[in-house]
């Protein structure tokens, strides 16, 4: 962004920065690279005037534009490969580096080769007490990190999604990136309505899509 010299961001309603990660309390106090990384998000945040920004120790990346801002049908980019947990909530989300990211900040665009599709179905109940990431952590380990997945786009689906809670949702998508995927994307229906239901804002964009039944 210094390099470009310091454009205007295309949309300040529309970018997003969390500060988090390596910004624990102990990190912050001690830690030269994490202080000067976090004032230069301050200092960012502040002459952009972007409108969502978090200082550290607030939230946590993901979790909070997952609850409050993300919408079905949308586009997400995101600077970590975990931006691929919003797919939870049935949009295309995808980790790309800082420079892709800051030439959609700054251009309000990207570029994206459509990629490769791969279908992960899942049937039957989940027992008490299992949760997202055990059903993720043994696709991993059936399927195989950095296979099948490899530079696709992973399809989470199958009757026993339909149950399952956008909390269980987001925690597989997180993880596609351990399976080598570039996104995980669950077909958003009732329970991602009901969701957004629940929000007082960022609710009324939602786009329902769903893979044509012959789709390869």
């Amino acid at each position: 962004w210094e390099l470009l010299g310091r454009p205007p961001v295309h949309d300040r309603e529309r970018f997003y920065l969390a500060i988090d990660h390596t910004v624990d309390p102990v990190t912050l106090a001690s830690d030269p690279r994490a202080q000067k990384l976090t004032q230069l998000s301050r200092d960012f945040a502040k002459a952009s005037g972007i409108r969502h920004f978090y200082d550290a120790n607030e939230t946590i990346l993901h979790t909070r534009f997952y609850r409050d801002l993300v919408q079905p049908g949308e586009v997400v980019l995101g600077a970590d490969s975990h931006t691929s947990s919003h797919g939870g909530m049935g949009a295309f989300a995808i980790g790309l580096g800082g420079a892709d990211i800051t030439a959609a900040m700054v251009l309000g665009e990207s570029w994206i080769e459509v990629p490769e599709a791969i279908a992960v179905e899942y049937t039957g109940e989940l027992p008490f007490g299992i949760g997202g990431k055990d059903v993720i952590l043994e696709t991993l380990g059936r399927l195989g990190r950095n296979t099948v997945a490899m530079e696709r786009s992973v399809e989470y689906r199958g009757d026993a999604v339909r149950k399952w809670s956008t909390d269980v949702r987001f925690t597989i998508a997180n993880m596609t990136a351990e399976f080598g995927g570039l996104n995980g994307i669950f077909e958003p229906d009732g329970e991602v309505a009901a969701w957004l239901a629940r929000r007082s804002s960022h609710n009324d964009g939602a786009r329902y899509f769903r893979a044509d039944e012959d789709a390869p």
